[in-house]
């Protein structure tokens, strides 16, 4: 027994009709998780909403030398 026969046994539906984009896309984070806002502090310039790697001034700063 394979897996998508299996799925189909416990779903009901045929699995073999789902495209593997689908499948695939059922794994797959979304981006509007990954695009919350920090609640946290940056350690660089102290304010809130967002991380050090995301800080608009140290990549100012870092720029300008």
């Amino acid at each position: 027994m394979t897996l998508a026969y299996a799925i189909e046994d416990l779903s009901g539906a045929d699995a073999s009709d789902e495209s593997p984009s689908a499948q695939q896309k059922a794994f797959v984070a979304k981006k509007s998780y990954d695009k919350r806002r920090f609640n946290g502090k940056c350690f660089y310039c102290k304010k809130t909403g967002h991380k050090e790697t995301e800080c608009r001034k140290k990549k100012a700063d870092e720029e300008r030398g």
